[in-house]
């Protein structure tokens, strides 16, 4: 028997969230750089963890950034 996971809005909000902050956290900034670097808007992340609403497009972009800052961060670890 199968069984299906269905990815809610919900757990998509949180994962961009936890993502964010997590990378927030580790280059000791606030979410609001994070967000400001990512998408040109300082308020963006806040928007999102307040209930607003955003694009995959905009998702993507968040998530784009914080990959490409991990990939130069450890570029310069190794």
């Amino acid at each position: 028997m199968s069984t299906s996971t269905e990815i809610t809005k919900e757990d998509i909000r949180s994962y961009l969230l936890q993502r964010a902050q997590a990378y927030a956290d580790t280059i000791d900034r606030k979410l609001s750089f994070v967000s400001q670097q990512a998408v040109s808007d300082s308020k963006f992340l806040d928007h999102v963890r307040n209930g607003g609403n955003f694009t995959i497009v905009t998702y993507q972009k968040v998530i784009d950034w914080i990959d490409e800052q991990e990939r130069v961060s450890a570029g310069e670890a190794a």
